[in-house]
């Protein structure tokens, strides 16, 4: 793994020669980071042990959830993976937007009748959240299975090499 060094990556990625693989680490350390520092709030007040506990939580399905998708791939007979899983995830969010919104309103709820306050993170705020994203990701996993190869067929044509800033079917 290159933390570093930019031209060797880029000359791999160019040339095609970085697989699966080789690029799931940085895609686990990736989704890893990013849920850990979106889990924590940005606001001015002290951070609680349920901001952390959720941050640790979400970092942790994160980790797994990318796992399980890999896997669900293909493992290392699988193919196009991060390509997969960004623009089928797109999909896959924008489909939990009609459940999460509606949730917001049961957890304030649930929240404001527990007598907790809808400002700061709760256990509820934690296993919402993680609800959320395991149900994410086995989505996630479920509908990148289901571009897998059939069995006997050959692996695909790797990606064709299009010009930045054109389509497949410009000329």
């Amino acid at each position: 793994m290159y933390f570093v060094r930019i031209k060797p990556l880029k000359e791999r990625l160019r040339s095609r020669r970085l697989g699966d693989r080789e690029a799931l680490p940085y895609y686990v350390v990736f989704m890893a980071c990013m849920t850990f520092l979106c889990a924590l709030p940005m606001a001015a007040q002290p951070h609680t042990l349920w901001d952390v506990l959720s941050a640790v939580t979400g970092t942790v399905v994160s980790i797994g959830g990318v796992i399980y998708s890999y896997v669900r791939n293909g493992g290392r007979a699988g193919y196009d993976f991060i390509h997969k899983s960004v623009v089928l995830g797109w999909v896959v969010m924008i489909r939990l937007l009609v459940i999460i919104v509606p949730l917001i309103a049961v957890i304030v709820f649930l929240k404001t009748g527990l007598g907790h306050s809808c400002e700061q993170t709760s256990w509820v705020d934690v296993i919402a959240v993680a609800i959320l994203e395991a149900v994410y990701y086995q989505r996630l996993g479920k509908h990148i299975g289901e571009t897998n190869k059939i069995d006997g067929e050959p692996n695909p044509p790797p990606l064709p090499h299009v010009p930045a800033g054109r389509s497949e079917g410009e000329g």
